[in-house]
């Protein structure tokens, strides 16, 4: 199977987010400017999710290819499905635009294209041109994630007042955070971040 891989980096989220993701997917990689035992250090100094560009470095191809996760993001049901090689860059139908792309959860293949290659050349002015490192990513040929795999739902979108029985992976976007919510997602996140 292939890893999964989270982001962590700046100040945005508390440490507990780590306790949190090593007890919900374990054996998770993080991509992180901590020194965490099963983190790679990222390379380069850009803010917040831009960091996640990183993914399609060459210093990075040891990670691919990976199915890429938020560090906002609940699993609630078996993703093993989802952890197979893919040979194309996969991302979430976003939960607003209808025909644009989300990157809170992404299959990466081992080859990026051009995707870093044009990246790299001028970070500087995609971060300035764009919102967030998604806008930058759906500009490449993408599949969409919820065409072939179910279960995956926006909190915000479809989980507020409850979890759908089929619902594998919940993805966050904006506020609110799992740390800050109350009822099902609030004590999924105790539960996942008491020991």
């Amino acid at each position: 199977m292939i890893p999964v891989v989270t982001l962590i980096n700046g100040t945005g989220y508390p440490d507990k987010y780590v306790t949190f993701m090593r007890n919900m997917v374990p054996g998770i990689r993080f991509l992180t400017d901590r020194f965490l035992s099963d983190g790679a250090q990222l390379n380069y100094n850009w803010p917040g999710w831009w960091a996640k560009m990183e993914l399609f470095s060459p210093q990075k191809q040891h990670l691919r290819p990976c199915l890429y996760i938020d560090l906002d993001t609940l699993v609630i049901g078996n993703i093993d499905h989802m952890r197979t090689p893919v040979d194309s860059l996969w991302m979430l139908r976003d939960a607003y635009r209808r025909y644009g792309g989300q990157s809170s959860i992404m299959l990466i293949p081992k080859d990026v294209g051009d995707i870093w290659t044009n990246w790299i050349a001028r970070p500087d002015h995609w971060m300035k041109l764009f919102n967030g490192d998604q806008n930058y990513l759906e500009r490449y040929p993408y599949k969409v994630l919820q065409l072939t795999y179910p279960g995956l739902y926006s909190y915000k979108v479809h989980c507020r007042n409850g979890c759908p029985n089929d619902a594998r992976i919940v993805f966050f976007h904006g506020q609110p955070k799992p740390h800050n919510v109350r009822g099902w997602a609030g004590d999924f996140w105790k539960q996942l971040t008491a020991t």
